[in-house]
């Protein structure tokens, strides 16, 4: 796309859009249910990835040691890749070492922003989960991580996923396993000024529910898995300290089912 005074015009059809530095703001009128959400993360780049740490060392641990081996072998063959949620960019960067194409997109404009002002991030677009700006079939997989639960339409946004899946294309997605994982409830008691904002919908990312909602939207299931002891805001003392417990955690399959992080495959 080009670039204008009047924003970016596509260079085959004409068609002009908004954008804020340089990004496409391709959003519908905003949900009033989900509006707050929206504009808190539009503002909070820099608590995203301190606070919420993506971009701590417990953060950078589990991108590198959980989320991206698992990624990595399912991406295999994949050639256009929309990342869902993707927030300031720091794991769509890893993917782009991985597949040809990847396009992050979100609903708050000011985090790919910051993304791209920090971290690198290519391709971007501001867009809404439950309601995609792109055609039918567009994407070989699309990736999710710490982004469907917060949707508060989540039939709607795993529909919407199913639409812009190639036939045989993969939702390779991660996400909180908030009522089991129990410092997620703790965690809520302590920042609840904010944590009002999406603990309702926090609430019904369980392993029971996205496997229903998975299949009503017409996926596969072809895998469903948890894994993760070791909380994105942990600095690395506590990260070496607590990577054994990690391990030994992983293997017990009763606990396992309590871990932090759900990872789910859907074949369309």
């Amino acid at each position: 796309m080009a670039e204008g005074a009047g924003g970016l015009a596509c260079p085959g059809c004409g068609a002009r859009y908004a954008a804020a530095d340089g990004i496409p703001v391709l959003l519908p009128p905003r949900d009033p249910a989900s509006a707050p959400i929206a504009a808190y993360y539009d503002g909070a780049a820099t608590e995203y990835e301190q606070g919420h740490g993506i971009g701590r060392p417990g953060g950078a641990w589990a991108i590198r040691a959980r989320y991206l081996p698992w990624l990595r072998t399912r991406l295999a063959g994949a050639r256009r890749v929309l990342e869902v949620g993707a927030g300031t960019g720091l794991l769509t960067r890893e993917l782009a070492a991985l597949v040809p194409e990847v396009l992050a997109s979100d609903i708050a404009p000011g985090m790919l922003r910051y993304g791209r002002e920090r971290n690198g991030l290519g391709a971007a677009v501001a867009a809404d989960a439950e309601s995609l700006p792109f055609r039918d079939g567009a994407f070989d997989a699309v990736v999710a991580m710490n982004a469907l639960s917060y949707c508060v339409h989540k039939e709607r946004a795993l529909a919407e996923v199913h639409r812009v899946l190639a036939p045989g294309g993969r939702l390779l997605m991660i996400d909180m396993n908030y009522v089991l994982f129990l410092p997620y409830h703790l965690l809520a008691l302590k920042e609840w000024r904010k944590a009002r904002l999406w603990t309702r919908q926090l609430l019904e990312s369980t392993p029971w529910g996205w496997r229903r909602r998975l299949r009503a939207a017409g996926f596969g299931v072809e895998e469903s898995a948890a894994f993760n002891w070791i909380p994105h805001r942990f600095g690395r003392a506590a990260v070496s300290a607590l990577m054994p417990l990690d391990a030994v955690l992983s293997r017990v399959p009763l606990l396992r089912r309590c871990a932090m992080r759900l990872a789910f495959t859907g074949r369309r």
